[in-house]
């Protein structure tokens, strides 16, 4: 074997040279061991050159995952180096006890170029080191585990002699995340993200509600990115920046907290041989909405029970969907109204109305399923003639005193049958009287069929609130 510049990195476990066990700021789960890297540079290489002549290495870029398969532990993850004369000791990371493999291991400097590498098995330079990558390696109860490594100085070499297509890709910026939901943000929440350059993907990441996610993504540190996060129900968190500016500006901790806005969304249809405005209408006490069209065009609508203040249009320039996302005081909506296909929807998700009372959707092209389950004030419930509603979910808790779910629409008796026990398990215990329940095949015929039909179960609920609560039950029983 060649002698070559290399360094020799130990890992020592639990009481590492720069952390404490006695420091409760670095006390980890149970499982989870503090773990560091530390090095030596030697005198000399193949060309008895010293090291002044090479940058010098300011991060340890390191890939650990389970020997089991799954999700790394340390996804190329870019660990500080502190230099102690000719030794390198890497800030402490945290790994569980077992069995993990190696699979990159790269010193980088300052300008993120790779100065040291550790060959891979099959590479031009593998036997020019005593432990080729992959490598397996042991966590156990020890107080201090040493576990040795060769790194081989980059140059003159090429990535392909260590066994990498490219260094650059291989060089990641590490970034903690946590994402909290405006309306519950005592603890993290799960959502979903991508980091953008130039336009292009480069990133997808999963944040966690259990933990802080340390996610990791390649380029120059001065470049600008673009990063996206992501939750079902809420609005997207969107923010440009430059890697080492926004390090700067997040402290030692590196951490950027991303707070998610409760959002009311639509995907708005739009069909010229209708129209091409989207109307609707939105009344609540007080509160300021933000709306975006997907289209590129937003505006503002102040919240307020004056209905000649409560349309809110839109002019659509081309035909097909659009997703609509409502910010801002949406628990403050008290009433929707979308009727006579003034506002198509495919879909609409209603679970940020925590505040809906009256809802009117109909005789429109409509969704498929409405989810009302977090909207339990309702009172007024008119989602009479859409075709395409196949399902419609109320709220377990409701003072429904006036419901219209007439078609022409898809609702079995399941559906009905459903529908019956919420509106009257609460008019029951709330005594609602003289309510009104309107479930006809057609809506213009009140006196015809019924829609499902309901089970015999329905019927007799339906009877009671007739005979016992003073209801309006159309068809009539």
């Amino acid at each position: 074997m060649k002698t070559s510049r290399i360094l020799i990195l130990m890992t020592a476990l639990l009481c590492g040279i720069l952390s404490s066990c006695d420091d409760e700021e670095h006390a980890q789960p149970a499982g989870l061991v503090n773990v560091q890297f530390s090095g030596t540079l030697s005198a000399s290489d193949i060309n008895g050159r010293t090291h002044d002549d090479v940058e010098e290495p300011t991060h340890l870029v390191i890939n650990v995952i389970p020997l089991a398969g799954g999700e790394p532990h340390l996804d190329m993850e870019k660990i500080e180096l502190y230099k102690m004369g000719d030794s390198y000791i890497a800030k402490a990371v945290a790994l569980p006890k077992g069995t993990h493999i190696i699979t990159d291991f790269l010193l980088v400097s300052a300008s993120n170029k790779v100065v040291y590498a550790v060959p891979k098995a099959g590479s031009a330079l593998e036997k020019a080191v005593s432990k080729p990558l992959p490598h397996q390696f042991y966590i156990g109860k020890d107080d201090v585990f040493h576990h040795d490594l060769q790194v081989i100085k980059a140059a003159p070499y090429s990535p392909r002699d260590f066994g990498y297509a490219s260094f650059t890709g291989q060089v990641v910026n590490p970034l903690r995340v946590a994402a909290f939901a405006a309306d519950d943000p005592a603890l993290p929440t799960n959502a979903y993200g991508y980091i953008y350059h130039n336009g292009d993907r480069i990133k997808g990441f999963s944040l966690s509600s259990q933990k802080i996610s340390l996610i990791s993504f390649p380029g120059e540190e001065d470049a600008d990115y673009t990063i996206e996060i992501n939750k079902t129900g809420y609005a997207s968190y969107v923010k440009d920046f430059d890697y080492s500016q926004l390090i700067d500006s997040l402290g030692d901790d590196m951490l950027l907290e991303v707070k998610l806005q409760k959002s009311f969304t639509m995907l708005a249809y739009i069909d010229f041989s209708f129209s091409n405005i989207f109307s609707i209408s939105l009344n609540g006490d007080s509160g300021h909405l933000n709306i975006d069209f997907g289209d590129g065009t937003s505006t503002t609508h102040a919240l307020s029970n004056d209905v000649t203040q409560s349309e809110i249009q839109h002019s659509y320039s081309s035909e097909g969907n659009f997703l609509i996302t409502i910010t801002g005081d949406i628990h403050l909506i008290e009433q929707f109204y979308s009727y006579y296909n003034g506002g198509m929807v495919d879909e609409i998700d209603f679970s940020g109305l925590t505040s809906l009372s009256d809802l009117s959707l109909g005789l429109t092209r409509g969704p498929s399923s409405v989810d009302l389950s977090h909207c339990e004030k309702l009172k007024h419930v008119n989602m009479a003639g859409i075709p395409q509603l196949e399902e419609l979910i109320l709220p377990d808790i409701n003072f429904i005193n006036n419901i219209m779910v007439s078609g022409p629409n898809l609702l079995n008796t399941t559906d009905i049958d459903d529908i019956v026990d919420k509106v009257y398990q609460n008019a029951v215990l709330n005594d609602e009287m003289n309510g009104y329940f309107i479930y006809s095949l057609i809506w213009y015929n009140e006196t015809g069929a019924p829609i499902g039909p309901p089970s015999g179960s329905s019927l007799a609920k339906l009877a009671e609130l007739r005979d016992l609560y003073g209801w309006n039950i159309l068809p009539a029983l």
